[in-house]
């Protein structure tokens, strides 16, 4: 019996069972077309077999969809905990960059003459400030 229907037996849904009927004598019993050929009812009432084939093969895939559920959260949480360490990490490069770019600034302003080092300042500052994402 396959159905859009869910049907709830031990704690599974076997609507998509192709032994399942329904019995015809007793309104809300289902029976398992399998169990029929080897006896009759009541001694093949789907809810007294827990553990069928069919059963079993849904609780496992079950268990696989929670499965791959976790893994997804747990890899999700992975990420955020890598984007957190990159965004901790970047955060210290800029401070590092702003303490050096305060350095030369002051430094630069220091110089009296204009030779090489004041060329030097100009490049490092202007290195930080593409680094920083200011140019």
């Amino acid at each position: 019996m396959t159905t859009n229907e869910q049907i709830m037996i031990d704690g599974v849904d076997v609507s998509g069972c192709e032994d399942l009927k329904l019995d015809p004598k007793e309104e809300g019993v289902y029976l398992c077309s399998y169990r029929e050929q080897l006896a009759p009812p009541p001694f093949c009432v789907c809810k007294y077999f827990p553990y069928c084939n069919y059963k079993e093969s849904q609780r496992n895939l079950q268990a696989e969809q929670k499965k791959e559920a976790l893994n997804i959260i747990v890899n999700e949480k992975e990420e955020s905990y890598r984007v957190t360490k990159l965004n901790a990490e970047c955060s210290r490069y800029k401070q590092a960059l702003d303490e050096i770019e305060k350095i030369v600034t002051l430094d630069k302003t220091h110089i009296k003459y204009a030779g090489s080092t004041l060329v030097i300042c100009d490049d490092i500052l202007d290195i930080i400030r593409k680094a920083k994402g200011e140019e």
